[in-house]
């Protein structure tokens, strides 16, 4: 940065001499984007002057954060006498800083006093303008000669989440008893608090910088963690290892639709994501595949035979265990189970085992995508069907799917799966809070992918289910 202008910002103490001085003896450091300069409850026994970059003051309600510029100071007493500080502060941007502690200024009283003296002065300055409530730091410029910067998007979103959990808070606590109807109950006024947060979200993330996103989300899903780690929906979806796809806890929160919270704020949040388009999308889909696949086996069904079902990703099985509850359905039909998450498949068995002890199931552990024809065991199905396979494919992942399940199929089997659509409102949500992000498709590219794949248009079906979040295929070989 400019020294003159540097000076100029320090109430004319400095000269431009002495900035460099404090320069050349290394009293400068370098801050990257969200590091934390000075943590809350920190004994701080240094000043910081800011020379580039902005910096956040994460103070407490009712003040909120407050925002540093070049020229301005904090922990402006701190040489004088070490303090606890009372919140943290963190870099905005890239930050350069000159910080001195008490020991670097006795030992500049005695190199350089003249600079020592004026350093003095501009702490002092720096002190007297924070008593009258002015702008913090020494010789900040005064207010009708600062052209003032919107907040950024990322300081929207901090204020945002700090405003929703203190309107949350001020709905507590929740009885001992008839929680989750409490929860319910608070819901519209829950999804009225959480609005600006997803307002501040999109105006975040959505025309971001692809080089710069991922630091983005990162930022973000701090600021949204603060406010909603008390929920058990996000606890169960961020419960599985790094890189892998939502497991089958979060997935089981859903279906059982039961608002659970280690706190008033984590319990009235996990009420509101409960509600939110993507659960009922997930919901949806287990009761149109429990629908469907019951239609399927009765239409297949034979004394002298079973239908044969392969079920990629089972995730919680629930709607196997829908299957498994029709009367004499467990004579009907022999389930082979594939999933890669060996936690899901041991679920899947004590469920699907506690609705029906003697049906035929197989559980395989392996990835489903990973499939290919030539897979050994595998061969002679009825039923394909999937729920979740298509939320972590792209086209071609897809398309290797469907040829896999026309090789493996009967003359007339029939593939059923699920994907997302595009009208869930939810992505950023999804990929800041739930760390989840599933793959959406419409229905024109759905079936541009099943016109390459072996099955017939002529006997398929590509459709959007009725809520219109999901989207349903169906094709028989």
């Amino acid at each position: 940065m400019d020294i003159e202008f540097l000076a100029r910002q320090v109430m004319g103490c400095f000269t431009s001499a002495d900035l460099e001085l404090l320069l050349n003896l290394n009293f400068r450091r370098a801050y990257e984007r969200g590091e934390v300069m000075v943590s809350a409850g920190e004994t701080v026994d240094r000043f910081y002057l800011v020379e580039e970059g902005l910096v956040r003051l994460d103070e407490s309600p009712p003040v909120g954060p407050r925002f540093l510029r070049p020229g301005q100071v904090f922990g402006s007493t701190s040489v004088l006498q070490t303090r606890v500080s009372p919140h943290s502060v963190i870099a905005e941007d890239s930050v350069t800083a000159i910080t001195l502690s008490a020991s670097d200024l006795d030992w500049l009283v005695e190199a350089e006093p003249a600079s020592a003296a004026r350093l003095v002065r501009a702490l002092a300055t720096a002190l007297a303008w924070r008593n009258l409530k002015t702008p913090v730091g020494a010789g900040a410029v005064p207010a009708s000669e600062v052209r003032l910067e919107e907040p950024s998007g990322l300081a929207l979103l901090y204020e945002a989440c700090r405003e929703v959990q203190k309107a949350l808070n001020a709905m507590g606590p929740a009885p001992d008893e008839g929680q989750a109807f409490w929860a319910r109950e608070r819901i519209p006024a829950v999804a009225t608090a959480y609005r600006p947060v997803l307002r501040a979200l999109a105006s975040l993330l959505d025309n971001a910088d692809p080089l710069d996103r991922e630091r983005l989300v990162g930022l973000a899903r701090r600021e949204l963690r603060a406010v909603t780690s008390g929920s058990k929906l996000v606890d169960r979806f961020r419960s599985r290892p790094t890189g892998r796809a939502a497991g089958w806890r979060g997935f089981n929160h859903i279906y059982r639709n039961v608002p659970e919270g280690d706190d008033t704020v984590g319990l009235l949040t996990d009420a509101w994501l409960l509600t939110r388009p993507f659960a009922e999308a997930v919901r949806e889909r287990r009761t149109i595949a429990s629908e469907r696949t019951v239609r399927e086996v009765l239409d297949r069904a034979r004394p002298d035979r079973m239908v044969r079902i392969l079920s990629l990703g089972c995730g919680p099985a629930r709607s196997l265990g829908d299957l498994l509850e029709e009367p004499d359905m467990a004579e009907k039909i022999s389930i082979t189970i594939v999933d890669d998450d060996n936690e899901a498949l041991v679920h899947a068995n004590n469920l699907l085992k506690g609705r029906a002890p003697r049906a035929d199931i197989t559980y395989k552990q392996t990835s489903p995508s990973d499939l290919t024809p030539e897979a050994e065991g595998f061969g002679g199905y009825d039923i394909v069907a999937s729920l979740y396979t298509g939320d972590g494919a792209d086209a071609a992942a897809l398309g290797r799917v469907l040829y896999t399940s026309h090789r493996w199929m009967h003359a007339h089997g029939v593939l059923t799966l699920v994907v997302f659509g595009d009208a869930v409102p939810d992505w950023l949500l999804l990929e800041v809070l739930l760390e989840w992000k599933p793959l959406r498709y419409t229905q024109r590219e759905l079936q541009d992918i099943l016109s390459r794949s072996p099955f017939k248009q002529s006997h398929s079906e590509v459709a959007p289910t009725p809520s219109g979040l999901n989207v349903f295929l169906r094709a028989t070989k």
